[in-house]
């Protein structure tokens, strides 16, 4: 995995931290990891495909950060968090609408729901394939549902 993602209690928003170090079979730089997010945006994303804000400097307060949480960010992203006492400033981030994960969904529900997510999955490649954009991994982790039962990229 390329990227550290976190939330917080009580907020509807993930936040994403592309990492310092990536796993060996990740033969990519934090260059291309945002480049991919670039095309991302300025991509027709036919409605199957997180929405993402990029941040830079994004000051959080360390109140609102388990200590777990804190180590976890200088264990994984060191290099992008600088810490001022009370606040943390991370240099760069991207931000998403939390989704539940399709493969955690795909475990919670049966029957006609099941289908439903299984179909819209199916929907979602076909959709991105017809729009010329090809999801690297295909894994349903990669995927999300929104509120409202649509499946999207993440």
């Amino acid at each position: 995995m390329v990227m550290l993602v976190f939330t917080l209690p009580g907020f509807d928003r993930v936040f994403k931290v592309i990492k310092d170090k990536f796993a060996p079979q990740k033969e990519m730089s934090a260059a291309h990891v945002r480049a991919c997010y670039q095309l991302v945006k300025e991509h027709d994303r036919v409605g199957r495909m997180a929405d993402t804000q990029e941040f830079e400097n994004f000051v959080l307060e360390k109140r609102h950060i388990s200590p777990a949480l804190m180590a976890l960010l200088l264990q994984e992203a060191a290099e992008k968090i600088t810490d001022l006492g009370e606040q943390i400033v991370i240099r760069h981030l991207y931000i998403e609408r939390r989704m539940v994960p399709l493969n955690i969904w795909l475990e919670q529900v049966e029957g006609q729901q099941l289908r439903d997510a299984i179909e819209e999955y199916g929907n979602a490649i076909r959709q991105l394939a017809a729009a010329n954009i090809f999801p690297g991994d295909m894994l349903f982790k990669n995927f999300g549902v929104t509120r409202h039962g649509r499946v999207v990229f993440l």
